[in-house]
């Protein structure tokens, strides 16, 4: 009796993974011979809130007579599964209120960490010094200086105590590079080389264009598809009234420009009032770019007579109902030299054949401007090739492409200007697409109803036409 009163039970505790809760059984019952208590219960059981621990281990207490054979070997088997096993024989009270304090101490110390962080955080974005920007931007430009500084030392080669490099200098800017290195060697006591102009050299130089806030944005657009060789003609120069006119061409309306106009005429006057948190800040680098959009726009809008999609009464119209049918209403011309004095007359905005005559007359002139841009396109490369020299793009490549370019589609446009300047009253006018497929289709025949001239003299022309283009 005196032995079995003075038997002592040992307890451990700990996590065991579901997938492996049958084989920690087995060990532990073959290690104690079946001596040991092991109870494995679901943690959702004891606490619903530590859902995801639950979905991969489960709780365990293992009950055992307690030796430090026995103890050595259970623990043993714990920590092989990752677990560590924690002895239960201790006070259980004053371990919980032990673990409850720690835990208070953790959310103090988390509490004051959170806010400290929310400090440097209010530190970091706080505008500071005469930039009124942040710290974290004053951080990130300096760092952005040094990886470039590092980036072209890089680029450098060591000759001892000494790095050489080429660089390119404009003409310009030479007078001033060499009083800079003359100013460091007096200040800063730096072991400076001046620059040493390098004869023959046979590397391409870079291109330089020197940009100001008018012509960045037209810059940034004729990048965006590539840069211009060193000295080659700079298409930005043409750019700044292509870009915006096409635009407007596109896009007119006089409302909708007059708007962009107003807007473009506020940035251009009031850009130093306008704070960076304004929606209208990022506009401001293109201010110019959109006052000529707007421009262009309300120009093209005159041209449409279109306000808002709605036409303008300026003048009297040329043309006055005559008869009322089933069809609709037709409308008779005041006078065959009847002219509306601006625009486009706002009779056709409600007759039948309005989105008809109004799309064929943008699409026509879409088609010319369209044509005019790529030919200069291409003389400007006719005019790059021969500055470099390069003979072979200048009759493989530009001489043809011009050819090809004027002949076919400049005769296009031209027979647009000769529907638009026929009268083609009581007859049917011809189509130039029938008539540009005809050049290849029918061997130039432009069918019953010439565009010009006679049938055989427009279809020996347009034979012409189709002999030189295949060349």
């Amino acid at each position: 009796m005196e032995e079995n009163s003075s038997m002592r039970f040992g307890y451990l505790a700990g996590l065991v993974p579901n997938k492996s809760i049958l084989r920690f059984k087995m060990m532990i019952h073959r290690k104690t011979r079946g001596n040991a208590i092991t109870i494995i219960e679901s943690i959702i059981d004891l606490d619903p809130e530590l859902m995801a621990t639950a979905l991969t281990k489960s709780i365990y207490v293992i009950i055992f007579q307690e030796s430090q054979a026995m103890r050595q070997g259970i623990t043993k088997i714990c920590e092989a599964f990752h677990n560590g096993a924690h002895d239960l024989n201790m006070d259980i009270k004053v371990e919980i209120e032990r673990t409850a304090e720690e835990g208070k101490e953790c959310k103090r110390m988390l509490k004051i960490i959170n806010k400290e962080w929310h400090r440097k955080l209010l530190e970091l974005v706080r505008p500071v010094g005469a930039s009124n920007t942040s710290l974290i931007e004053h951080y990130r430009w300096f760092f952005e200086k040094e990886r470039i500084i590092y980036t072209n030392i890089n680029l450098l080669k060591a000759d001892r105590t000494w790095y050489k490099g080429f660089c390119w200098c404009p003409l310009k800017k030479r007078d001033e590079v060499v009083e800079i290195i003359a100013e460091l060697k007096q200040r800063k006591k730096l072991l400076c080389s001046n620059l040493k102009e390098v004869p023959n050299c046979t590397l391409e130089p870079p291109t330089l264009f020197r940009a100001n806030t008018f012509l960045s944005p037209f810059f940034s657009i004729v990048e965006t598809y590539g840069i211009a060789s060193y000295q080659e003609i700079n298409p930005v120069v043409f750019t700044i009234i292509t870009f915006p006119f096409l635009f407007g061409v596109m896009f007119g309306d006089v409302a909708h420009g007059l708007g962009l106009f107003g807007l473009s005429i506020y940035l251009c006057l009031f850009r130093k009032l306008i704070k960076p948190s304004s929606i209208v800040f990022p506009l401001v680098n293109i201010r110019y770019l959109l006052l000529l959009m707007g421009f262009f726009s309300t120009f093209s809008g005159v041209v449409y007579n279109e306000f808002a999609s709605l036409p303008l009464y300026i003048h009297d119209s040329c043309y006055t109902e005559k008869v009322h049918s089933s069809s609709g209403i037709i409308y008779e011309r005041k006078s065959s030299k009847c002219v509306y004095n601006l625009g486009i007359d706002p009779i056709w905005r409600i007759v039948d054949t309005n989105i008809q005559f109004l799309n064929s007359y943008k699409m026509k002139l879409s088609m010319m401007l369209g044509v005019l841009h790529m030919i200069l396109g291409i003389i400007l490369k006719g005019f790059n090739a021969r500055f470099n020299k390069d003979s072979l793009t200048f009759y493989a490549q530009f001489l043809p492409q011009l050819i090809f370019m004027v002949i076919l589609f400049g005769y296009m446009d031209l027979m647009i200007i000769i529907k638009w300047a026929t009268d083609w009253t009581g007859k049917n006018p011809p189509s130039i697409i029938t008539q540009m497929v005809n050049i290849v289709i029918n061997s130039g025949d432009p069918g019953d109803t010439p565009l010009f001239g006679s049938g055989s003299s427009q279809k020996i022309l347009q034979l012409f036409i189709l002999c030189t283009s295949q060349i």
